[in-house]
């Protein structure tokens, strides 16, 4: 679904609250990886119409690709909705962490956090996990292996904890190694 600012629904205009459940997860339904590659080629395509001078083109639909059958569905995309938190009122609460919580990464054993306000100077943070276990660090990115888990840390805060899909088991090893 293209989503063209000020002109066509956001994702959040057709689903004001994540429907939780309703939906198989990649975790769950799992995800031929063929699909992938299908659907960045459609958005690259609507991408290359707008930079083109050919947004004219770029259709307002929902896409729904079965690469397993072959079939393709599209169905118009529904109104922008101009009262909606997001493209609406420019409330952007997923980027401005006021709505993120841990997330469990599908299908990679892993966990993204993101719940610090201020950035963490990663030279500090390895200079006090070095005594700890292995450390590794540039100005991008700390990351600490303590086995079965690694920790890459960042400089705004979030960080991905590798090793476990547990949601309880990530913040504790956070909280215990960054703060």
């Amino acid at each position: 679904m293209p989503v063209i600012p000020g002109v066509t629904a956001c994702l959040r205009c057709i689903y004001p609250e994540q429907p939780a459940g309703v939906q198989p997860t990649c975790e769950t339904g799992g995800v031929l990886n063929v699909i992938v590659s299908t659907v960045a080629s459609l958005q690259v395509a609507d991408a290359l119409k707008i930079l083109s001078g050919h947004g004219d083109l770029v259709r307002p639909r929902i896409t729904t690709v079965d690469v397993w059958d072959g079939g393709i569905r599209q169905i118009a995309s529904p109104p922008r909705d101009p009262d909606c938190p997001t493209c609406g009122r420019r409330e952007f609460s997923y980027l401005e962490r006021t709505a993120v919580a841990p997330v469990s990464l599908c299908g990679r054993n892993a966990v993204q956090i993101r719940d610090r306000e201020r950035p963490i100077d990663l030279l500090e943070l390895e200079a006090r996990l070095r005594p700890l276990g292995e450390v590794r660090a540039n100005v991008y990115a700390l990351r600490f292996f303590i086995p079965p888990y690694e920790l890459t840390v960042f400089p705004d805060g979030r960080a991905i904890v590798k090793g476990t899909s547990d949601l309880g088991v990530a913040r504790s090893l956070y909280t215990r190694y960054v703060g």
